[in-house]
């Protein structure tokens, strides 16, 4: 996309793109270039020309080198050409319906637990997006958090399946880090405080918040075995 909207006689040095998730669209991105594509000034051989913006908190920034043929079509000149995708989002929300059906007929409250491992550290924004949503920007430039996660919105007067999730992320057969709880935002019962002493993180309409918990070395104290 950032070579395809670029003007002619321009190398582009994609230096650092804004994370994007799978159900996250695309036209903001391709309109904010398209804009700032409109101010670039003709392509001058070894000219260079900057675009630095802030998307929803992630940066963008690509350097815009002039080529020896300024009629020519832009081509890519430096940065990522191949990217991973990231699909833990997705993977935690098919796995969180799959489960659905499964608990309704458990005594309250139930938790689902996750873990992940691989290919190293899953991002916790990842898991954010899938269970609580992510913060978008409206046409006026105004952000604001859509809860569109698996942990979204429930009808009114209805209790939701699960009262939570304890993500164990990156966990494996020598560890991980402690595990995160995720409380549904309509939850209304209570937990033991063996399990909201943990580390938590929810949602407010400006975002995904955190709370630091209380409760640490949780796989060591269950014997999970470490490097040593």
């Amino acid at each position: 996309m950032a070579i395809r909207e670029a003007p002619p006689g321009w190398l582009v040095w994609v230096r650092h793109v804004p994370a994007i998730g799978p159900n996250e669209s695309l036209q903001p991105l391709k309109r904010l270039l398209q804009d700032r594509y409109r101010s670039v000034p003709p392509a001058i051989p070894g000219g260079q020309f900057t675009i630095e913006e802030q998307i929803a908190g992630e940066r963008l920034q690509i350097t815009l080198i002039g080529s020896r043929e300024p009629m020519a079509p832009a081509r890519w000149g430096g940065g990522g050409a191949v990217a991973f995708r990231d699909d833990t989002s997705e993977v935690v929300a098919n796995a969180i319906e799959g489960k659905r059906r499964q608990a309704r007929g458990a005594a309250r409250p139930v938790l689902i637990a996750l873990c992940t491992n691989g290919w190293g550290v899953p991002e916790v924004e990842q898991f954010d997006s899938a269970l609580l949503g992510h913060v978008i920007r409206s046409e006026s430039g105004a952000l604001r958090f859509d809860p569109v996660g698996a942990f979204g919105p429930v009808p009114a007067g209805k209790d939701p399946t699960f009262a939570g999730a304890l993500i164990f992320a990156n966990l494996g057969m020598l560890g991980g880090p402690d595990p995160i709880l995720y409380l549904h935002p309509r939850f209304r019962g209570t937990l033991p405080a063996a399990i909201t002493g943990l580390r938590q993180r929810y949602a407010t309409a400006d975002g995904v918040q955190e709370v630091d918990g209380i409760r640490t070395g949780l796989l060591a104290t269950l014997g999970w075995p470490d490097a040593q």
